[in-house]
């Protein structure tokens, strides 16, 4: 199921895209850029950012196992735990957040990272530009058209 995030959840999104960093964003960025990338997500700042912005979680059995966050027309995060990837999951949270950005914007914008770029493209996006970064390294600004 597909819900906002509550405030309850964000020792849960925060253990999750920690778990994303370590499993799966190591394999294709030096550990710096994975310690940065950690060093910003604790439960403040997660609430905090979801206060401003619209996130939605998967929840399945009482358990978050993927989030998404957006503001305006730009998708800023997307992360399904490693135990549930390629099984729709991170499909079904963009759909819901391109289904929000579409109300309003004719376009959706966002920085694939490079491990994430097939998946963006498999669901329609096209890469615009390569961006590098020194804390980031290297992702893509991406785009999707209504």
């Amino acid at each position: 199921m597909i819900r906002l995030f509550e405030e309850k959840d964000a020792e849960e999104v925060v253990n999750l895209t920690i778990r994303c960093f370590k499993e799966i964003n190591s394999l294709v960025y030096p550990p710096e850029v994975i310690e940065f990338m950690i060093s910003r997500h604790n439960p403040e700042r997660i609430i905090s950012k979801a206060k401003k912005t619209t996130c939605l979680v998967f929840e399945d059995d009482c358990k978050v196992i993927g989030t998404v966050s957006l503001d305006k027309n730009y998708i800023f995060s997307l992360y399904v735990n490693p135990d549930y990837q390629g099984k729709g999951i991170g499909k079904q949270l963009m759909k819901s957040a391109e289904d929000i950005i579409f109300k309003e914007y004719n376009n959706i914008t966002l920085n694939a990272s490079l491990n994430s770029l097939i998946f963006y493209e498999a669901i329609g996006y096209i890469k615009k530009e390569e961006i590098y970064q020194e804390d980031y390294g290297k992702t893509y600004l991406m785009e999707k058209k209504l």
